[in-house]
């Protein structure tokens, strides 16, 4: 006996498969196609957005691509973050100057200035000095010494970026 005379051919959908395969295939595969901002299978949280979220949309507003964005958005989250570090260790009045952050982390003034540059691109609204205050009183030193990434992944209406939800 042959496959094709095994399945009843009233039963058969196209090519001889069961019809509810075709359905099943076409589902998986709209629930795995890519999404912008979309991963697939993980759902989407309810949350406020993290700084590094709101960075990363202030680039794409900026007219960057997305992996430029993402790794602009990355990079001013870390200058920031170095930003709140010398901020906690001055004591945070008056806010530090880019001489102050340039001698902490032993940079050239160029450099200094190039970082600072890169924070003011993704926070565009805000300066530089209220974000580090902000970001140093949220996270703690402790917090900022630690990791990176977790003050990146502030809310960032902690920071007053945007209205709690």
């Amino acid at each position: 006996m042959t496959r094709a005379s095994a399945v009843a051919p009233a039963a058969s959908g196209a090519a001889g498969r069961p019809p509810s395969a075709s359905r099943r295939t076409a589902a998986r595969a709209a629930a795995t196609s890519w999404q912008p901002g979309r991963v697939a299978g993980v759902a989407r949280r309810n949350t406020d957005p993290t700084l590094l979220e709101v960075a990363e949309q202030n680039l794409l507003s900026a007219g960057a691509s997305r992996p430029r964005a993402a790794l602009e958005a990355m990079r001013a989250c870390t200058h920031l973050v170095q930003y709140a570090i010398v901020v906690g260790e001055n004591g945070g009045t008056p806010p530090p100057t880019a001489a102050d952050y340039q001698h902490y982390w032993k940079l050239s003034e160029r450099t200094a200035f190039r970082e600072l540059s890169r924070i003011r691109a993704a926070f565009p609204a805000h300066e530089v000095e209220e974000l580090g205050v902000a970001l140093a009183a949220a996270a703690g030193r402790q917090r900022l010494q630690q990791s990176t990434t977790a003050a990146a992944t502030l809310p960032a209406s902690a920071l007053g970026l945007v209205a709690a939800a």
